[in-house]
């Protein structure tokens, strides 16, 4: 479109009036007057899509307005740089670095491919790609027959890689050049002693056809310039020492080596560099008169800066070409090298001295680190902030300046001081490992009216995606400002999102453009943990739930921008704890479920709360598996109501299972294991359009895919072959946030609080992740991309566990017999108590309390057996499985009260058997026999108590005849 058509339209637009007297576009008169406007260009289907996308309050009516500011909004798409992210401190790998002083340089020889660090001491240590220590060298003891002492310190170091030679400099007042790489390590030559201490070394190669050079900063502010003959460096021959004060030696070498002196600052030199692009030998230090200074040997005029406090590193930036410097007065400086008098630009930021500045060239950024561990990432260009991170670094009090390392090869950056932190480069591995967002996934949605998938992060970053290539369409960040956002849904029509945050406001968008349609309010500010969109007859809502634990109600009313609840459902009976999901079965049939695993059923329209669900066994579990993390009703896919109104529903809890729910009369009706892992829980589900297939989503990144055969009509009918496991693989490698399917394509959609949101087939095949560089194209397996390489590796690491299962089995179960023996000889001994406190009371007629308490005894020994009640393990039969065994079972869930739920009376045994404690009692039969014959009346009802729970069946007839009353 141009100005003309923008024109054209607001015309139409102005002049035409509905049969009301209002103004605005239907649908049909927007495809009529736009198709004409437009001369064809978009097709039917396109501009019925354009009007949906205007139209978001679904009102059917589009006004100049509503179409100016969708199309301003498109326009104005911004991208918030600040949320950038260039090195993955997420993924940052620490290694020791098995160094006993401060490591002072780190290298990577591209020849050998490894890592060599260099520490204070005179330690140098060879690495692996994955720095697993290769080899240690102390080169004092190399330097210890040329020397006269060994006790001396390493002050700077350099990595030849032309020559693979390893120059260091010593407070001994020496140069030392090393063949560290070889077989056995050696010292080919030594320089010095120099007039000064060195403390700062750089080399700089093909100087000339015959010369490399090396440049030397010492304590006194003079620039050592030591020209090397080729052929010394290249040779593997040992030269020695090459005394400085020798003039015999210096005539004997004089066309091999040249050293010559230049005093360019007052005191110490931190940092000397040669750059072949300014012909130049560019040095700095703390002086404030003469901070920078840049010469060559032979110019008499020294150009030099001046900053407060001095220059503490500096680096070169060769496109385009300038200075960079940083110091203790926290500011970064940029200088064109020609223009000294005053900086091209100034860098603020850092709240302590920079210590270390980098270049990398590739993605241009300049890297600064300053004494407090705080690292900065800029943009060369635009000198902007793309990111900041902190690493926590305790200094020594003699050296407060760590060693940093830009490692382009291999892409990441290397911290040393004690230790090694390696950060990798986000933009490199992210062809690796895609991340759609920086910060976790909320939700992952599919559009069905405008077949996009729409995608929000935590950060409020709210995406639409086209589903069919993976390629944005659309984005707007900072939904809520700086607040989380922390619930997603659609609205029926699917033309609006509705988001809540952890403040407590809701507000709802037209996604397609981010326009901010309508912003709701709490009584409260406390977190939104689900919202949902409901219609019940002409009556549209938005209801909220989250830690406030009561269920707001607003009237979707699109005449006012700022509304407040028109009702809110509390009970005292009802949610003792934070409301987690929100379900609703027309025609005014509400369901919420919270952390402590209860589901209260509510009637919207009186607000009266009918009844609440708990799974019997809740107090059984530990706290972090009693939560419900979603709930669903079985919505018929025929529209036909249920057998006598009564509506399953499904709910799925981080204990592993899924449990389905009969709300006419509040019964549990089946329950479903879902553990591919033994402590993973489930974390989302879903049902297709067809009520076919339940997708799971589970807590270790799972998903699971269930065929649902045609029994839910009938409750009764739920059982064990209503639901198959089809298929199951892992799709992420942190907790799936939600799951769904496109149901048109057989595809289904995760996201995950790895950041990512991924599409992959029925059967399991990858497709891509959303925000990957390569686009896909759906009906082309052959533009699938690869399966991540995150889930590849944790493949490998579940097959190695297995392996280890398989060898340590073995060893588990002898130690689960050595329990259960420690066990049989505790009941054994207080059986053989009670027998003879039986035998004394029937000589006696007494009834001593010492026999009560050693009965409590002996019961409390069966209850505490069951660290052996693992029989649902078909590996551990032959050891806690005898023929024709006595099994003891306890159970004290269904007779504890609930402070919401009625308890219930009638349970199926198949759906607690797992949840009951087994416990044997073969070897004491006859002693129990002997008990029963023998035992005064006052025993008689604690026995019978016993031998009421005690039945004499196989593990086979338990399981199947197992009753509880």
């Amino acid at each position: 479109m141009n100005i003309h058509h923008f024109e054209m339209l607001m015309q139409k637009l102005q002049e035409h009036r509905n049969e009301d007297g209002s103004t605005g576009f239907s649908m049909e008169k927007f495809l009529e007057v736009f198709g004409e406007i437009l001369n064809g260009a978009l097709s039917t289907e396109q501009m019925t899509m354009l009007f949906m996308k205007i139209d978001a309050n679904t009102d059917g009516n589009m006004s100049w307005d509503e179409f100016s500011s969708y199309m301003m909004s498109g326009a104005l798409e911004k991208d918030d740089s600040s949320n950038l992210t260039i090195f993955d401190e997420k993924n940052k790998k620490t290694y020791l670095s098995l160094h006993k002083d401060i490591i002072i340089k780190v290298f990577y020889t591209i020849k050998e491919r490894k890592y060599l660090s260099i520490s204070r001491d005179g330690t140098a240590n060879i690495w692996g790609l994955n720095f697993n220590l290769q080899r240690s060298i102390n080169i004092l003891e190399l330097s210890s027959l040329s020397y006269d002492t060994t006790h001396f310190w390493i002050t700077d170091a350099t990595f030849i890689q032309e020559y693979n030679r390893l120059v260091v400099c010593s407070d001994n007042r020496f140069i030392s050049i090393f063949d560290i790489l070889a077989i056995k390590p050696r010292l080919l030559i030594s320089f010095g002693p120099l007039d000064n201490n060195p403390l700062c070394i750089s080399f700089n190669a093909n100087l000339n056809e015959n010369y490399d050079l090396l440049l030397v900063g010492d304590d006194e502010g003079y620039i050592n310039f030591i020209y090397i003959n080729k052929k010394i460096l290249s040779s593997s021959n040992v030269y020695g020492v090459w005394n400085t004060n020798n003039k015999r030696n210096k005539k004997n070498d004089s066309n091999q080596i040249h050293i010559y002196k230049k005093k360019t600052h007052n005191g110490w030199i931190n940092d000397i560099q040669y750059y072949n692009e300014l012909n130049s030998f560019v040095t700095c230090s703390s002086d404030s008169n003469k901070s920078l200074v840049i010469t060559d040997i032979e110019r008499k005029p020294v150009r030099s800066i001046h900053i407060p406090k001095g220059v503490r590193c500096f680096t070169l930036v060769r496109r385009p070409c300038f200075l960079v410097t940083g110091g203790e007065d926290k500011i970064i400086r940029l200088w064109n090298p020609y223009i000294l008098s005053k900086p091209a630009a100034r860098l603020v930021g850092h709240f302590s001295g920079i210590v270390s500045l980098l270049v990398n060239e590739k993605e241009g950024n300049i890297i600064s680190l300053s004494d407090d561990g705080m690292y900065k990432i800029w943009n060369m260009s635009t000198f902007a902030c793309l990111q900041t991170f902190q690493q926590c670094v305790t200094y020594k009090e003699d050296c407060c300046f760590p060693c940093l390392y830009y490692d382009s090869i291999n892409k990441q950056l290397i911290n040393g001081y004690n230790n090694f932190t390696i950060y990798p480069l986000y933009l490199y591995q992210k062809k690796a490992n895609v991340r759609t967002y920086n910060t976790q996934v909320v939700a992952a949605m599919f559009n069905e009216n405008f077949y996009q998938v729409v995608t929000g992060s935590q950060n409020g970053t709210i995406s639409t995606w086209a589903y069919y290539s993976g390629e944005k369409v659309f984005q707007f960040n900072k939904a809520h400002g700086d607040l989380e956002v922390t619930a997603f849904a659609f609205d029926n029509s699917g033309r609006r999102l509705i988001t809540g945050s952890r403040d407590g406001i809701i507000k709802i968008w037209n996604f397609n453009n981010g326009q901010l349609l309508r912003k709701l309010y709490k009584d409260n500010n406390l977190e939104v943990t689900a919202v949902e969109f409901i219609e019940t007859g002409s009556n549209k809502y938005v209801i909220c739930t989250g830690w406030d634990r009561k269920i707001t109600v607003y009237l979707d009313d699109p005449d006012h921008f700022e509304s407040w609840p028109t009702r809110i459902l509390y009970s005292k009976r009802g949610h003792q704890e934070d409301i987690t999901s929100i379900a609703f079965y027309e025609p005014n049939i509400l369901a919420t479920a919270s952390v402590d695993g209860v589901i209260v059923i509510w009637n919207l329209e009186s607000g009266y709360m009918k009844l609440s669900l708990i799974d019997p066994l809740i107090d059984l579990r530990p706290i972090d598996e009693k939560s419900i993390e979603k709930i669903k009703f079985f919505h018929p896919s025929n529209g036909k109501p249920y057998c006598k109104g009564k509506v399953p529903l499904l709910s799925c809890h981080s204990d592993g299972h899924i449990r389905c729910w009969d709300i006419q009369d509040g019964s549990l009706i089946y329950e479903l294991e879902c553990k591919p892992l033994q402590k993973e829980g489930i974390s989302d589900m879903f049902l297709n359009h067809d009520l076919t297939l339940l997708f799971i989503g589970t807590s270790d990144g799972n998903i699971m895919i269930f065929d649902i055969f045609p029994t839910l009509d009938n409750l009764k009918y739920i059982n064990d072959d209503t639901f198959k496991l089809k298929k199951i693989f892992r799709a992420h490698i942190s907790s799936i946030t939600s799951v769904s399917s496109i149901d048109t394509q057989n595809i289904i959609l995760t996201s995950s609080k790895d950041c990512s949101v991924r599409l992959w087939t029925l059967d399991g095949d990858f497709i891509g992740t959303f925000g990957q560089d390569d686009a896909w194209d759906i009906e082309d397996p052959e533009t699938y991309s690869n399966l991540p390489n995150d889930i590849y590796q944790q493949y490998l690491i579940d097959s190695m566990k297995m392996d280890n299962d398989k060898n340590s089995d073995y060893i588990n179960r002898m130690k689960l017999k050595e329990k259960a023996d420690k066990n049989w000889s505790l009941i054994r001994k207080y059986l053989k108590k009670i027998k003879q406190n039986v035998d004394k009371n029937d000589n006696s007629n007494e009834n001593p309390k010492s026999t009560n308490e050693t009965i409590n005894k002996a019961l409390d020994a069966l209850h505490q057996a069951k660290e052996i009640n693992t029989i649902k393990s078909n590996q551990s039969k032959d050891i806690l499985i005898k023929e024709n065994p006595v099994q003891f079972f306890t159970y004290r869930g269904l007779m504890k009260k609930s402070r919401v739920a009625p308890v219930m009376k009638k349970v199926r045994a198949d759906l607690v058997f797992h949840q009951l404690s087994c416990h044997e009692l073969e070897d004491i039969r006859d002693l129990e026999n002997e008990i029963s014959q023998s035992a005064p009346s006052s025993l008689l009802p604690v026995l019978n108590k016993v031998k009421g729970k005690t039945e004499h069946k196989t593990y086979s007839q338990q399981k199947n005849k197992l009753n509880i009353l």
